[in-house]
């Protein structure tokens, strides 16, 4: 379908939208424009699934490994890889 095609099923303007009359008769039909469904998906949630996924424990086990063997450089390389996946997180919450 068109956009006009569209517009005109929808007893709507392209141009300028809905008429202030139909908007008020679609939200007492239809109810306000919102979303539910609560507030969404918890900041803790979100860091628990990142640093409880498998490559992450993978790393961390690594990690591990490589501090037990005395492998400095190694374990600090992947130590500073998990800190970054964990830095990411926090700057995307922060800062959008």
């Amino acid at each position: 379908m068109s956009p006009k095609e569209v517009a005109h099923k929808l007893d709507t303007s392209i141009d300028d939208g809905l008429k202030d009359g139909a908007v008020k008769e679609r939200q007492a039909r239809d109810g306000p424009n919102e979303l539910s469904g609560g507030g969404g998906v918890s900041v803790w949630s979100i860091l628990a699934g990142q640093l409880f996924n498998a490559m992450v424990l993978v790393l961390v086990i690594c990690m591990a490994v490589s501090f037990g063997i005395q492998s400095w450089i190694e374990g600090g390389v992947i130590a500073a890889v998990i800190f970054i996946n964990v830095f990411r997180f926090h700057s995307r919450v922060l800062f959008g």
